[in-house]
């Protein structure tokens, strides 16, 4: 898979870009002299990857619009980074010549201290023989490691200061949470390292509720949110062992709107947990946990961010209209899914990779059946290139249904929630236009065919 889809996969997998400029958000922009050979992508907080797509002016936007601060990464092809440090309302200009950002890199930074703080600053993680300490000596030696990781933070805290107290405060709980992840792995890790079995005891949950505090202006740190969610993992799992995924995030959505007091907070990590869940599993069988999010969320924001989401899904819900692709065959046919009314369509979405060949070979076993239920099979390339595409359906492997390519599938795929840690998806569509299935698992294919 070549570098130019990973970034089309990040530009419609990441955050949407827009183009109006809002003190609510964080406003990036890019120029280039020439379109960078291997791409510049931006890291943000979440796991959040974007690739920049540059328009013919050579220029690329970015909105984060969900953090009050946040540390963006830019990294320039495989190699070269740079890390800045940004605040809701700020408009962040970038100019490099497309091949060296280190060397040609010009901005409106308005925090050269922090960003040369950044440059330096690395956070070291506990060796996996302080596991093997017992629990009163492993918590001196957690608190020993977060004096010895803020060193360089205290030695030109008043310089950055000046440029942003709120940098400091957030440092400062970053650094302090990095570290404290460890506290959930010690059970664990202790058993391993010291050979013998560590039951948690009064003094284990003493140590995780310290780390329980509730601080709204954390939020927008990733390493204050996985504490603050595996803390509260912590504490369902004490009262009853849960582990199918769906029951154990209710439990975490319970106890939080229990527990919790600053309703700020509370509801922003009732959020996440429910946005999360949809985003990533859809809506079917979450009916008890939209039911608590509405119940209980009543923020105007989160809601509508929330029913975004769920709306999407909804959108693509087994009965509802099938969303048309566009595509043309090597012959420079055009077709669309209207040109197979009456008949079934299983949509096949696939990369030039291994897992996707294979998939080919289970498809051509079928191919009795989907003549049988009068299904057509539509490939649709999700990789950049048409001579490329060209070469690939030349291969043996592929040679089954009808072959098309486009040059636009991005909000194809994102209407359709494709994932692409999974590498191919596949869709089926009856003859009325309506989806039976969006996310097709392969080992059910053969039984949704026979039920047409």
């Amino acid at each position: 898979m070549n570098y130019r889809w990973i970034l089309m996969v990040c530009l419609f997998c990441s955050c949407a870009v827009a183009k109006v400029k809002s003190p609510d958000r964080i406003w990036v922009s890019v120029d280039v002299e020439r379109v960078p050979q291997y791409g510049l992508t931006v890291f943000c907080p979440g796991g959040k990857m974007h690739g920049f797509r540059f328009d013919e002016k050579k220029h690329a936007e970015y909105v984060l619009d969900d953090r009050e601060a946040a540390i963006l990464t830019f990294q320039h092809g495989f190699q070269e980074r740079k890390q800045m440090y940004v605040e809701r309302g700020d408009s962040l200009r970038l100019s490099y010549d497309g091949n060296s950002l280190q060397n040609t890199l010009k901005s409106n930074d308005s925090r050269p201290a922090i960003t040369a703080y950044l440059a330096k600053a690395k956070i070291t993680d506990l060796s996996r023989r302080d596991y093997a300490l017992e629990f009163p000596a492993f918590l001196a030696r957690l608190k020993e490691q977060e004096i010895l990781n803020g060193k360089l933070l205290d030695s030109c805290r008043d310089e950055l200061v000046k440029e942003s107290d709120r940098f400091v405060r957030l440092e400062r709980n970053r650094i302090k949470y990095t570290l404290g992840s460890a506290l959930f792995n010690y059970p664990a890790m202790h058993a391993k390292m010291a050979n013998r079995e560590y039951v948690p005891d009064d003094s284990y949950y003493a140590a995780v509720r310290e780390l329980f505090r509730e601080d709204s202006e954390l939020l927008c740190l990733e390493e204050y949110r996985k504490v603050l969610f595996a803390a509260v993992d912590v504490f369902v799992q004490r009262e009853e062992a849960v582990y199918d995924l769906y029951p154990r995030t209710m439990k975490q959505m319970e106890y939080i709107q229990e527990h919790f007091k600053d309703e700020a907070l509370k509801q922003e990590l009732l959020f996440i947990l429910a946005q999360g869940h949809i985003a990533r599993y859809g809506i079917r069988n979450s009916g008890e946990l939209d039911e608590l999010y509405r119940h209980y969320v009543t923020d105007k924001k989160l809601l509508a961010r929330y029913l975004a989401v769920y709306d999407s899904w909804a959108a693509i819900a087994p009965g509802a209209e099938a969303i048309a692709f566009h595509g043309e065959d090597a012959a420079g046919k055009s077709y669309s899914l209207k040109d197979f009314k009456g008949r079934n369509v299983c949509i096949y979405l696939w990369l030039n990779l291994h897992p996707c060949m294979q998939q080919f070979e289970r498809l051509k076993q079928l191919q009795p059946l989907f003549e049988e239920k009068n299904v057509a099979l539509v490939n649709l390339y999700l990789e950049d290139g048409r001579e490329g595409w060209e070469k690939a359906i030349g291969n043996k492997q592929v040679q089954c249904g009808l072959h098309l390519f486009s040059d636009d599938v991005a909000s194809f795929l994102k209407a359709y929630h494709y994932e692409s840690h999974k590498v191919f998806q596949l869709i089926l569509i009856d003859g009325k236009g309506r989806i039976v299935e969006s996310h097709v698992p392969p080992v059910e294919l053969e039984e949704m065919l026979k039920r047409l």
